[in-house]
């Protein structure tokens, strides 16, 4: 193993220790996994640019050569390395892409993301100085915090449009976000069907605080960033916490869909989606408007997470505009139609639909 972090660290992002009288098994050169007893209690994945340990809980057979099932319509697995790459997680800590993650399988929550917070932690050194850093700056509150992350348990929450939210930035950096759709419940009424998963979507506020309970009525007169689709875990699972409810205002910049119709008996038409807003026209009578560098205006990508991080955020907020946001090399912005760098292609598909007013 390249690396591997020490008990006394391992305490400091809720993962489990390694006790004495645990089993070190090594399924592969970079790949190793630890046994209490007859249980799989972990496994870590350590090379140069990647590090994954993850805490999780199987019984196996006693000559620990099977994975048993945890119910009895499931089977007994070998024990390989791919089997254990596909087991569910605990609390993890997970380097790789230049990021860092901590979450948890249990809970199906992040507690830090790196790449939120406007780190970019790229050789495995930087990944050794950034553990320095976290247990440096962590404090005996944060400490306690991240023990009650460990032992959470999975719980759906309710969420509604016009809901308003909480969500970690950093640690002890929060920013607020409202859902402004619920595409899974819209596309039942008339919306047009190009996602996969549970899609909604949000936009955050400007703004980065320590607060925990900024009221609403501050938040509402608050400029928003580029609304954006993410899956509707980070709200159904709790990870971006319901504060209150507010109806929606009546002027809200949606994403916009425009694209070819996908299914078979709706291969011959153009669309136009943007908030409650569907439209279709004939492909036969309309030309379907692509722009000169080919891109690709269906915008149906779903975020696991925002697309935005607190360095963004900060111009963004100092400027008191979205400029540095649309500055991103992100596809799903470049391919936005909000973009300024489109605002040709959309005054075309505006004007194609008759919505030029």
């Amino acid at each position: 193993m390249i690396f591997e972090l020490s008990n006394e660290e391992r305490k400091y992002f809720g993962l489990n220790e390694v006790k004495e009288n645990w089993i070190r098994k090594e399924l592969a050169k970079d790949y190793i996994i630890y046994i209490e007893e007859n249980k799989l209690v972990k496994r870590i994945q350590s090379q140069k640019e990647c590090y994954y340990e993850s805490d999780v809980l199987y019984n196996l057979s006693e000559d620990y050569k099977l994975i048993l099932p945890k119910t009895k319509h499931q089977k007994a697995k070998k024990l390989t390395e791919s089997s254990v790459r596909n087991l569910k997680n605990g609390v993890y800590l997970f380097w790789w892409n230049n990021k860092v993650i901590l979450a948890s399988g249990k809970c199906e929550q992040s507690y830090y993301e790196s790449d939120i917070a406007g780190l970019k932690i790229s050789t495995l050194d930087d990944f050794k100085d950034w553990i320095k850093n976290w247990i440096k700056n962590t404090t005996e509150e944060e400490l306690k915090e991240i023990t009650i992350f460990k032992n959470k348990k999975l719980k759906r929450y309710k969420y509604q449009e016009g809901d308003y939210f909480r969500l970690k930035l950093d640690k002890g950096l929060y920013g607020y976000g409202r859902i402004i759709m619920d595409i899974e419940k819209r596309q039942k009424e008339d919306y047009w069907d190009i996602f996969m998963g549970q899609p909604i979507i949000i936009e955050l506020f400007h703004i980065i605080t320590p607060k925990k309970n900024v009221p609403i009525t501050e938040l509402e007169t608050l400029k928003t960033f580029p609304s954006q689709i993410i899956l509707n875990n980070v709200v159904l699972y709790g990870e971006y916490e319901i504060i209150g409810h507010k109806a929606l205002p009546k002027k809200i910049d949606y994403p916009i869909h425009y694209g070819r119709g996908r299914k078979k008996e709706d291969k011959d038409m153009i669309h136009f989606q943007m908030g409650t807003i569907h439209k279709k026209i004939p492909l036969n009578k309309y030309n379907f408007l692509i722009s000169s560098t080919g891109k690709d205006y269906t915008n149906n990508s779903i975020g696991y997470t925002i697309y935005n991080n607190i360095n963004i955020m900060r111009e963004c907020i100092k400027s008191n505009s979205n400029d540095f946001y649309w500055k991103q090399k992100i596809y799903t912005i470049k391919e936005d139609l909000r973009n300024p760098e489109n605002s040709k292609d959309l005054h075309d598909i505006l004007e194609q639909f008759n919505l030029v007013k």
